[in-house]
C-alpha cells in the first residue's frame, strides 16, 4: 500500500498535486507508517520519498542518547617537563639534572573506551589503555684518573673501575663504570676523564580516564569533538638500561658499564589532566571513525628532589573506531 501511494504521488503532474496523503510522525518504524494518522500536505512539499526521509531521521536520532564503545591506537611522543626553580632558591641541587639532555621517544598506545550520550552534544567517557613511556637521557660524567687502582687485562691494557650516580628525571641510578686505557697512552695522576653515557628509561602504565565530551555537527557526515578531564595511571613495569657509553679522551674507552638498580623514588600511580580536539566521520548510522590530537600533563611530579620536580608531558593522536548502540 505504501509503495502504491508513493508511486501514485510521483506519477502525478504538478497540477494534479493539490493534496497528497503522508504521515505526520516520521519517528515511527516503516511498518508503523501504514498505521499512523494521515494528514494533507500542500502540493509540491514532498519531493523526497517517505522511506528515505524516515531513515535519515532515524539515523540522526541514533546518537542523541545512549551507550557507545570505541577502540583506538595512539602514536605518542613522550616528554618530561622539569619545573623551574623559584627565584632565590639555591641552584646547586639542580646542576646535575640540568647539565644533561633528555628526550622522549615515540611509542604506540592502545586501548578501549565506553561512553554515554547525555544528549546529542554532551557525553561522559571512560576506558582503559596500555601506555608505554620511553625516555633517553644523555649524561655528562667526570671521573679522576687513579693510577694506583689500575690493573692490567689480558690484552696488555690498563683498567680502572668507578662508581657513579646517574641522575635522571626519575631519580638517580647507581652504575659501575669500567674504564680501559691503552698501555701506550699515559695519563697524569688525578687528571679528569670525561664520559658520555646514555641511559634509557622505559615504563608501562595502565591508564583510566574520566572525560567530558562535546560534539557539534559540522556537516552531514562530520562532527567536531572536544574532550577534557582527568586520568589516573598505574605503573606496571619500570626498567632503566644503558644504551651507550663513550669517552672523549684519546686512548681511553669504556669496556663495561653496569646499572645496579632502578630508582625507587618513582611514584607508582599518577594523576594527569588532558585535553583534546578532533573530528568524527560517520560511516553508517551507528559506526564512526575519529581522529583526536590530545595533550596531557601530570598534576603532581613523577619524581621530586628538593627544588626539582619532573612532570611527564605527553602529546598523542588517538585514531579510533566507535559504535553507537
Amino acid at each position: 500500500l505504501l509503495d502504491k501511494e508513493i508511486n501514485s504521488y510521483t506519477d502525478q503532474s504538478i497540477d494534479e498535486r493539490e493534496s497528497t496523503i503522508v504521515t505526520n510522525d516520521f519517528l515511527l518504524s516503516e511498518s508503523e507508517l501504514l498505521k499512523s494518522k494521515p494528514v494533507l500536505f500542500p502540493a509540491g512539499v514532498m519531493e523526497t520519498p517517505i522511506v528515505s526521509v524516515t531513515s535519515e531521521i532515524l539515523k540522526n536520532d541514533a546518537r542523541k542518547k545512549g551507550w557507545y564503545a570505541s577502540v583506538f591506537v595512539s602514536p605518542t611522543h613522550n616528554g618530561i617537563h622539569v619545573a623551574k626553580i623559584p627565584n632565590g632558591m639555591p641552584r646547586r641541587h639542580s646542576r646535575d639534572l640540568l647539565n644533561k639532555r633528555e628526550g622522549g621517544k615515540f611509542t604506540l598506545d592502545y586501548g578501549g573506551r565506553v561512553g554515554y550520550m547525555l544528549n546529542e552534544n554532551w557525553s561522559l567517557e571512560t576506558g582503559l589503555s596500555l601506555k608505554k613511556r620511553t625516555f633517553d637521557v644523555e649524561h655528562k660524567a667526570e671521573v679522576y684518573h687513579r693510577g694506583a687502582n689500575e690493573r692490567m687485562n689480558s690484552n696488555g691494557d690498563f683498567e680502572n673501575e668507578y662508581q657513579a650516580d646517574l641522575n635522571t628525571s626519575f631519580g638517580g641510578i647507581e652504575a659501575d663504570i669500567a674504564v680501559t686505557r691503552e698501555a701506550d697512552m699515559p695519563l697524569v695522576e688525578n687528571s679528569t676523564i670525561d664520559l658520555d653515557l646514555v641511559t634509557r628509561h622505559e615504563m608501562e602504565l595502565l591508564t583510566i580516564p574520566l572525560l567530558v565530551v562535546y560534539r557539534n555537527k559540522l556537516s552531514e557526515d562530520f562532527n567536531f569533538l572536544a574532550k577534557g578531564g582527568l586520568s589516573t595511571s598505574f605503573l606496571e613495569k619500570e626498567s632503566p638500561e644503558l644504551v651507550s657509553a663513550n669517552s672523549n679522551k684519546e686512548g681511553v674507552s669504556l669496556r663495561n658499564t653496569l646499572l645496579k638498580d632502578k630508582p625507587s623514588t618513582v611514584k607508582k600511580n599518577l594523576a594527569s589532566v588532558q585535553f583534546g580536539l578532533g573530528l568524527e566521520y560517520e560511516l553508517t548510522d551507528r559506526i564512526t571513525v575519529s581522529v583526536e590530537p590530545t595533550i596531557s600533563k601530570s598534576i603532581k611530579p613523577v619524581f621530586s628532589f628538593r627544588d626539582l620536580k619532573a612532570y611527564p608531558l605527553v602529546a598523542s593522536v588517538n585514531v579510533g573506531a566507535n559504535y553507537y548502540f
